[in-house]
């Protein structure tokens, strides 16, 4: 994210910076497999858009708690998730839609 800031930067000057902020932060998805790596990946990105003055998507910062290499049409477990799962679950899905939906560049 700190060389696209650097290239807009450099490219279209300072005042474009916190516009293209936030389409990065639109644009950009992460998926992270490990909880403390996720949790440092989610503040980082989310500070680097914010020290730019750039605005935060409404559904928050698109860096996900899942396996990159998991199918998106794998079929659901019939469960119902416990409350203490359930931000976890819902967190799951989003990456999911993504994957299924979005076109990934890595």
């Amino acid at each position: 994210m700190q060389s696209g800031v650097e290239a807009v930067r450099e490219q279209f000057g300072g005042g474009a910076v916190a516009g293209r902020a936030s389409v990065m932060a639109q644009n950009f998805h992460g998926f992270e497999l490990l909880v403390g790596s996720y949790s440092v990946a989610h503040l980082r990105v989310s500070q680097q858009i914010l020290n730019e003055k750039g605005a935060l998507p409404e559904d928050g910062v698109h860096v996900y708690l899942t396996d990159t290499l998991e199918s998106p049409n794998k079929a659901e477990e019939a469960t119902q998730p416990m409350l203490f799962y359930k931000k976890l679950a819902e967190e799951h899905e989003r990456a999911r839609r993504v994957k299924a939906d979005a076109r990934v560049v890595v």
